[in-house]
């Protein structure tokens, strides 16, 4: 008799305290509110240093796209890589950018597809001091249709992710 007794306090005790923290914790409870919702965090799309900025695009680009972009299957991406040295001296940098990417995933498998490397295009970027300069790269690799490709930049040990292109399906119209 003493241990039903001790239960029924036990569980009692315990339900007591779970609606007195819910009545502390901060924030809402309730999931239906989007208002209370966070957008995501802007993640940079080019380099900026107080030496060098560097920005990329695709050729025929005008704005800054936050959003990836729809292109067309078999289409071969064209790019625009933009650089200013900011300072009074010469500079050599080390410039890389990759195309990799991700293929649909299946949906009779739970694990996400892998991302390849498509694509590669390294120089060193020779600046004089206070140039700005302006150089038109274009990849020869045909994108897959379906497939999301990320274009990743690198300069020296810093990294971003300037474009993310969205390779229609083949049987889009």
């Amino acid at each position: 008799m003493q241990n039903r007794f001790g239960a029924t306090v036990l569980v009692w005790s315990l339900a007591s305290f779970a609606v007195t923290a819910a009545f502390f914790l901060p924030g809402a409870l309730q999931a239906t509110a989007p208002t209370s919702i966070q957008p995501p965090i802007d993640q940079p799309t080019t380099i900026s240093t107080d030496r060098i900025d560097l920005s990329l695009k695709l050729a025929g680009q005008t704005d800054d796209a936050t959003t990836p972009i729809p292109i067309e299957p078999g289409a071969t991406p064209s790019f625009k890589l933009e650089a200013k040295n900011k300072t009074t001296a010469a500079l050599t940098v080390p410039i890389k950018i990759a195309m990799e990417s991700t293929a649909r995933p299946s949906g009779l498998s739970r694990t996400p597809p892998r991302t390849k490397e498509i694509w590669t295009y390294q120089r060193d970027l020779v600046l004089a001091p206070g140039q700005a300069d302006s150089i038109d790269i274009s990849s020869d690799t045909k994108l897959t249709a379906g497939s999301t490709v990320f274009v990743k930049m690198d300069a020296g040990d810093k990294t971003v992710y300037p474009l993310g292109l969205v390779v229609k399906p083949s049987d889009a119209k």
